[in-house]
């Protein structure tokens, strides 16, 4: 599941642009998740749970209204009895990836293939894209070779799969159908060497990036059995907790050993920041690489070690920016300590550090690389670190 998670959120910053080259950065500070992943999440649910897609569906879409579903399925999620609306668009494909890993027998999976389109894309393209491909995943983890997979579904779902990225690339524009969708995301996969090959093959098509590279990733994941940890890491970091929750317990349910051994500590270290007492997290806005914590006031509890303990693990979860409000709280002597901390992280990372007591401030400010900052507010700690995310995504878009 997470090779489809991973290349929703390296595609989410090109959809309806086209990447400047193939060797585009993978990973900018404003990369998010989408309706993709949310989907993709809601279907594993409903599997672990062995709980109804369209309930599934229904409820974690409801959480996330505004993650970028289409037109129709934001009317779906607003209604109070949602019905099937005849959709050929490419949501049944890019939410499919879970069932494969849950069923072996193929007959299984197209049937659950077919169940997990049903409640919104009842019509015979949108069935077809999620058959296919979960199909597709499903032989890949079988260990059937990319000639085999390409003969089977081209003859099986009628799809043309003897164009190049290159032919593709020429006269693609913005498909969100499955018909439009599905092939290319599957040719992406056909020539490509590994993983990321597969995810910057799909993006770089361009049209609607995050959902091909949805695709392309899930594929390729079950086919390469491996998702580099350096994407792995950089998922755990703009997932929430919740979404989290759901891909650790399919994970660790359904995904290789490999996976699991680099996913399931990292979701740990994160449920670690998230429990330290008197520290509170905040979302980020548009910088999703990010992570911003508020002090709470003297009597919270929070001491000196747990200050630090939160720093060297958000530093550990490699965050390109660390935004820590102190709101004047003053640690003593113990604050050498944090301000050599911050500093360390600054030598990696860009560090915001606001509202700190004067003893550390004065303790702070000679340690600071110039990467970091000493700002009054939490304000404009928030908004720079989105500027610096404004500033990277323009420099990577044709």
């Amino acid at each position: 599941m997470i090779g489809g998670i991973a290349g929703d959120i390296i595609g989410s910053v090109y959809e309806g642009r086209r990447a400047r080259e193939y060797a585009f950065p993978l990973f900018v500070p404003s990369c998010r998740f989408t309706d993709d992943t949310v989907m993709t999440l809601a279907v594993a649910s409903a599997l672990l749970d062995n709980a109804s897609y369209r309930d599934r569906m229904w409820e974690l879409g409801r959480r996330y209204p505004h993650a970028g579903y289409g037109g129709s399925f934001h009317r779906w999620l607003e209604s109070s009895d949602p019905q099937p609306y005849h959709s050929f668009g490419n949501g049944s494909a890019m939410r499919v990836g879970a069932v494969p890993w849950f069923f072996r027998d193929e007959k299984d999976v197209l049937r659950e293939a077919r169940r997990s389109a049903e409640p919104t894309h009842d019509h015979p393209e949108g069935i077809k894209g999620a058959e296919a491909t979960a199909l597709c995943i499903r032989m890949a983890l079988d260990g059937r070779g990319k000639p085999e997979i390409k003969r089977r579904i081209a003859e099986t779902f009628r799809y043309d799969l003897s164009r190049s990225c290159n032919a593709i690339r020429e006269h693609h524009g913005f498909d969100v159908t499955c018909q439009g969708t599905v092939p290319p995301a599957i040719i992406a996969f056909l020539e490509s060497r590994n993983y990321e090959d597969a995810v910057r093959k799909a993006v770089f098509l361009g049209g609607d990036s995050d959902t091909l590279a949805c695709i392309a990733g899930s594929i390729a994941e079950a086919f390469y059995r491996e998702v580099p940890e350096l994407i792995i890491r950089e998922v755990v970091k703009r997932l929430t907790m919740d979404l989290l929750g759901i891909l650790r317990d399919g994970t660790a349910r359904q995904g290789t050993e490999r996976t699991r051994r680099a996913l399931l500590p990292m979701i740990a270290a994160l449920a670690k920041l998230e429990a330290v007492a008197g520290l509170e997290l905040l979302p980020a806005r548009i910088n999703k690489d990010c992570i911003i914590a508020r002090v709470a006031g003297a009597g919270s509890g929070l001491n000196a070690d747990a200050v630090c303990s939160f720093i060297g693990t958000a530093h550990g979860l490699r965050y390109g920016t660390l935004v820590l409000d102190f709101e004047g709280r003053d640690f003593g002597a113990e604050g050498v300590e944090i301000a050599s901390l911050l500093a360390e992280a600054a030598a990696s990372c860009i560090v915001l550090v606001v509202n700190p007591a004067p003893s550390l401030a004065a303790t702070l400010q000679p340690k600071l690389p110039k990467n970091a900052r000493v700002l009054a507010k939490l304000d404009h700690a928030v908004n720079l670190a989105d500027l610096l995310a404004a500033r990277a995504v323009e420099k990577v878009w044709d």
